[in-house]
């Protein structure tokens, strides 16, 4: 069997698992970047590729510890207690930990450093390795009569009220990155078993942890704090 090896690294502004919405359709306006390793770093490889408004990233779940195969798997969106088979998932408990993703692209660039990709949307944690990249074909890729099983409909999005804007921009964040905070939390990072109304919850975007609560589908956020 051929060894496959990352041809680059996903940066995105999600530090850990929790936070990261369950598709990247979810993230169309939070910018990620694509850095691609030295040995790859040759322009006429991307070619072509700002002919397309969006790409497909393969990539790795690196942070998956699980090694042992487990058919079945416990989606959020059933609750967290009912099981479903793991090939009819998108699980990051995999037999080869691999996943895919369709991301926006809004340019390719070639600096100093080497080739880098802006996009949007990734659905991924910071540093992942990217192992593959295609062009995103609308006629072949789309399917807008198909089955999607347990997840036929996009989940509810919520309100977001940002209580502690001022001192978020003491710490430096900008308009831009409170903007993605907003868009990153209206798709309610909690798992769908969880609805506790007095409970304060924990994300970490951008280097910094995010505190928040959500009552009546408002999320407040209370609280944010640089290491």
């Amino acid at each position: 069997m051929a060894e496959i090896h990352p041809i680059g690294t996903i940066l995105t502004p999600f530090d850990e698992k929790f936070g990261i919405p369950r598709q990247a359709s979810l993230l169309s306006k939070v910018y990620c970047q694509v850095r691609i390793s030295s040995q790859f770093n040759d322009i006429n490889a991307f070619r072509g590729l700002v002919d397309y408004s969006h790409i497909w990233l393969i990539f790795g779940f690196h942070q998956v510890k699980q090694t042992d195969f487990r058919p079945l798997i416990r989606p959020p969106r059933l609750g967290g207690n009912q099981k479903l088979g793991v090939f009819a998932s998108r699980s990051p408990f995999r037999p080869n930990q691999i996943g895919m993703s369709v991301v926006q692209l809004h340019s390719v660039q070639h600096t100093e450093e080497g080739v880098l990709l802006n996009i949007s949307g990734a659905d991924v944690v910071n540093h992942t390795p990217l192992y593959d990249i295609k062009p995103y074909v609308p006629y072949a890729d789309s399917i807008p009569d198909a089955l999607a099983g347990i997840a036929p409909d996009a989940p509810e999005r919520l309100q977001v009220t940002i209580e502690c804007e001022t001192q978020a921009r003491q710490i430096g964040m900008t308009s831009q990155q409170l903007e993605q905070v907003t868009l990153i939390l209206q798709s309610d990072p909690r798992p769908a078993y969880q609805n506790q109304p007095d409970r304060t919850y924990k994300v970490r975007l951008f280097g910094c942890d995010w505190h928040f609560l959500i009552v009546n589908n408002i999320c407040y956020v209370r609280d944010v704090k640089r290491d």
